[in-house]
């Protein structure tokens, strides 16, 4: 099967985030503001190859050295990232756009994300 790669994000419990977290809204329900989420908000199972790439636009020079693994948000190439994603098969069938716009809205809200792979 190869690498599949995954981003997940770390920070407080906000309301205007609350459709980019990994569970339907309505679990969300009762979280107070600040609460610490951990949200899985992106996957990628095309293989190696692919993981690799997707790393390299998140701004890493090896998708396995985990001192890399926490994303600088500076060194994400997001248009970079897009135009790759789009090259996929099923880029739409598989969420990307919506994980592209997670990404960024997490990005923005300053939470950590982490990149993950599974070789």
């Amino acid at each position: 099967m190869g690498m599949a790669a995954q981003i997940f994000a770390i920070g407080p419990f906000r309301a205007d985030l609350v459709r980019f977290y990994e569970y339907p809204e309505k679990f969300y329900a009762n979280t107070a503001p600040g609460a610490p989420i951990v949200t899985r908000l992106f996957e990628l199972y095309e293989g190696s190859n692919a993981s690799r790439v997707f790393a390299s636009h998140l701004g890493m020079s090896d998708a396995m050295d985990f001192n890399q693994h926490k994303i600088a948000i500076d060194r994400v190439d997001f248009v970079g990232l897009r135009n790759f994603l789009q090259t996929l098969q099923g880029w739409y069938d598989n969420d990307y756009p919506r994980y592209l716009e997670a990404l960024e809205a997490f990005a923005a809200a300053n939470y950590d994300l982490y990149f993950i792979p599974n070789a």
